[in-house]
């Protein structure tokens, strides 16, 4: 029987890692990338998945309200089945060339801006920045 784990989309993205950890190497398993929490959520109610995985805290920015909201909130039935912890790292991607000082648009995923507030304070003070729907999707809407 094929287990699948939906998670917050697209490929790529941390909620894909995490789904990939929490499956380990599990056989029969398929992901199921979704563009909001609580599409995740639906997916378990509804049948298409069978397991989520969903961001709960980070250790920088603390709890990530959105998901517990919808968890106590709206998602009777269900419960957390466990815990997956991955290290988060983020990077800072540009064209060839381009110097910190160069950079006058940063996108990334409102998640990632808030945990690299500091740097981005210290070194992009110039730069304005522009919530992305995921991390994986910046560098595309940054060349849009």
């Amino acid at each position: 029987m094929t287990t699948t784990i939906a998670y917050l989309g697209p490929p790529g993205t941390f909620s894909e890692e995490a789904a990939r950890a929490y499956a380990g190497s599990k056989p029969d398993t398929s992901y199921l990338p979704l563009t909001t929490t609580a599409a995740v959520v639906t997916a378990i109610e509804t049948g298409a998945a069978s397991v989520g995985v969903l961001p709960i805290e980070n250790l920088l920015e603390g709890s990530v309200t959105f998901t517990l909201d919808l968890l106590i909130h709206e998602a009777e039935g269900l419960r957390i089945a466990g815990e997956t912890v991955i290290p988060i790292r983020q990077y800072l991607v540009t064209r060839p060339g381009l110097t910190l000082q160069d950079i006058t648009v940063l996108y990334a995923h409102p998640q990632s801006l808030a945990q690299c507030r500091r740097f981005v304070e210290r070194c992009l003070p110039h730069a304005a920045t522009v919530a992305s729907l995921s991390n994986s999707a910046a560098p595309a809407e940054a060349l849009a």
